[in-house]
């Protein structure tokens, strides 16, 4: 834990100093300084752009220990200019807090301690084993290789997440594998940007936007705390989503914004998710909604330029990724086809690959290639919702059930007026957003930890509204700050004595787990040998390169590895 924290550091010094670069920029160039952003918001703009940067140079060289000092070089050149231009310290008063916000700051330590701690665990997503390491594997070892997707289909799903794991895994500091502090470090900054929310319930502040943030804490820590040690993406998917939606429900939605740059972050932010998982996809609808805004009210059509451009830029390089890993500018959707690359994947591979993650997702237990996924809703849905378990049973009736009684209300003016007085002028376009990632969710492939982060926030803004409305009697207002502050503290410190790890704590007090190693045999290619599991499809970080499986169609292109795969058999 001690090379974790200290890892967190050096990592959230170049996080945020791309950040203040980028938010910086974005003022120069809509000629308006930057206000009311919250620190969160600008390290994962500085993310974006780390990944931007990355997702470039990747094309043509190895994310390796070059590359990050080249990172941390402009890190330090950046807090260089910006020490030269804000030469004054900040003038310190000493805080003043009442009972409620101290606990606020013993329940802050205790996450920290929690993150810290569940940061230096093995990782637990099992996907980590098939196949996230190996991909951060293969961005530290080459440049994008062509048809890396051939080799194993899920190497081509090209998650700009692993892209920044692999720019900040620190294989190259004291051991031959990555440290995986990236996930905790999200983790951290993201529950302190919902803490902010208990913060000011503390304060008395009892604002729509703070009630939701400081109901999302637990929630987390109740679907995604083992996710905290891995490189999978569903957790980063999760926090973005949150953070874009509470933004959104902060006044952002807007013609007339008090801060462009605000906007501007936050769309970008919406983009960048995109690439980190698609299931995230109708976050989307957010640029269109302020673009409609803007055409609507014919003011800031200025800003409907930025938000194509950086769209084309952040959307544009991941796709380029893309196009190299599998042939398809988006992959596994064969019906995007725009390309005759010797090493693009068979489109029938491909749509192998997406029916499996759909027919999977909806518990039908059969081959993909036997079938696929167009059978009709009313046979999937309830075989799938009789496969779930109790408690995620209640959570699709739940949302279901308020879709249909919001989509009732707002058909009357009074409803609608009400909404607004009780949850904010934004709610009820937050509220679509969050109910159309529902939808997407379940009629694509609704697993639930793919849609935990549209579910969950749904389910919330069904009862903010009536939670808005309690609060409006002195009795409740009264007692609410305190009781949600120790609710919540009792529920942290019940968690982390349930799932402390003792046997591995004194392994892992100086340095976290390293992924372990398989049992793993040689196996035969078309015209090489490499790797397989022997195990469950895992490949952990080494050997490398290994697959699940081999394939006699596939080969090499060239002698080496850098040059890609190719299936010979383009119409299995």
């Amino acid at each position: 834990m001690i090379i974790t924290l200290i890892l967190w550091i050096v990592t959230l010094f170049i996080l945020s100093m791309a950040g203040w670069l980028v938010v910086t920029g974005l003022g120069g160039l809509v000629k308006q300084p930057a206000a009311s952003i919250h620190p969160t918001v600008v390290m994962l703009a500085g993310l974006a752009l780390i990944t931007f940067i990355a997702d470039i140079a990747s094309l043509f060289l190895p994310l390796n220990q070059s590359f990050f000092y080249v990172l941390a070089a402009g890190a330090v050149l950046i807090a260089v200019i910006r020490l030269i231009k804000n030469h004054r310290l900040p003038h310190f008063n000493p805080p003043r807090f009442s009972l409620a916000q101290v606990l606020v700051l013993v329940l802050g330590c205790l996450i920290f301690i929690i993150v810290l701690d569940l940061s230096s665990r093995l990782p637990a997503n099992a996907d980590t084993a098939i196949y996230h390491a190996q991909a951060i594997h293969w961005i530290e070892e080459y440049p994008a290789v062509p048809g890396l997707g051939n080799l194993h289909s899920r190497l081509a799903y090209n998650s700009n997440w692993l892209v920044d794991n692999a720019v900040f895994s620190y294989t190259w500091a004291g051991r031959s594998a990555p440290y995986h502090v990236l996930p905790g470090l999200l983790a951290l900054f993201s529950l302190f940007y919902l803490m902010e929310g208990l913060w000011q319930i503390a304060g008395k502040n009892y604002s729509p936007l703070a009630i939701i943030k400081a109901l999302l804490i637990p929630l987390f820590f109740i679907v995604s705390p083992s996710e905290v040690s891995s490189p999978g993406t569903d957790m980063p998917a999760v926090f973005l989503t949150w953070i874009i939606l509470c933004e959104s429900l902060d006044g952002l939605l807007t013609a007339r914004p008090d801060s462009p740059v605000r906007q501007l972050l936050v769309v970008n932010l919406a983009l960048f998710s995109v690439t980190v998982k698609l299931s995230v996809v109708p976050l989307l609808i957010l640029p269109l909604v302020l673009c409609l805004l803007y055409l609507r009210h014919k003011v800031n059509r200025w800003l409907i330029l930025h938000f194509a451009v950086f769209g084309l830029l952040i959307l544009g390089a991941w796709m380029a990724r893309n196009v190299i890993l599998s042939g398809y500018l988006i992959y596994p959707f064969p019906q995007v086809d725009l390309f005759s690359f010797d090493w693009k994947i068979p489109a029938s591979a491909a749509g192998i690959e997406i029916n499996s993650i759909t027919n999977w997702a909806r518990h039908i237990w059969v081959g993909a290639d036997q079938h696929n996924n167009t059978l009709p809703i009313q046979e999937w849905a309830p075989l799938w919702f009789k496969a779930e378990t109790a408690n995620r049973k209640a959570m699709a009736c739940l949302a279901g059930l308020g879709l249909l009684v919001y989509a009732v209300l707002l058909c009357f003016r009074a409803a609608r007026l009400w909404l607004k007085r009780m949850a904010g002028e934004s709610f009820q376009t937050v509220l679509g957003l969050s109910f159309a990632g529902c939808i997407y969710w379940f009629l694509s492939a609704p697993d639930f930890r793919f849609g935990y982060s549209f579910i969950l926030f749904s389910i919330l803004m069904i009862f903010l509204p009536l939670i808005a409305w309690a609060l409006t009697k002195k009795w409740v207002a009264k007692a609410f700050p305190f009781l949600t502050v120790i609710i919540l503290l009792l529920f942290q410190f019940v968690f982390y004595i349930r799932s402390f790890q003792a046997l591995s704590y004194t392994t892992r007090l100086v340095s976290p787990e390293p992924y372990p190693s398989s049992p793993t045999s040689s196996c035969k290619f078309g015209n090489f040998s490499t790797w397989c599991a022997d195990i469950y499809n895992q490949c952990w970080y080494t050997p490398f390169p290994c697959v699940p499986r081999p394939l006699d169609s596939v080969e090499k292109r060239t002698d080496d590895l850098k040059d890609g795969f190719r299936d010979t058999e383009p119409f299995h």
